[in-house]
């Protein structure tokens, strides 16, 4: 599979701002966030290895921008053990940190 490539990202993209300029679908979401995290062996088999360094800064820039919210109520997999944990989710701390980007939750833990 190719690798992913994450070009013409704008400094205030998050990650769904990008995806609906550049005409991404689910599954380039899940590519641009596994580009975002450093090479591990089956990435490139999986489509999930950045294109180069410039490509994985980009990526982790999105994701650091992206809303906590936005991401939960997107999620790229579904079934009963993430449908399980949801629910064990405290409504007013999911609430608290929804608006809170991903960049700044990493900063506050």
């Amino acid at each position: 599979m190719p690798a992913v490539r994450v070009h013409d990202a704008q400094p205030d993209d998050d990650l769904f701002a990008y995806l609906a300029r550049t005409g991404g679908d689910a599954a380039r979401r899940g590519a641009v966030i596994g580009a975002a995290s450093e090479f591990k062996e089956g990435d490139a088999a999986l489509g999930l290895a950045a294109a180069d360094l410039a490509s994985r800064t980009a990526a982790r820039r999105l994701l650091a921008n992206t809303p906590v919210g936005r991401l939960a109520a997107a999620p790229l997999f579904r079934d009963a053990l993430y449908d399980a944990l949801e629910e064990t989710l405290d409504p007013r701390a999911a609430a608290h940190v929804a608006t809170w980007s991903l960049g700044q939750l990493r900063i506050s833990s």
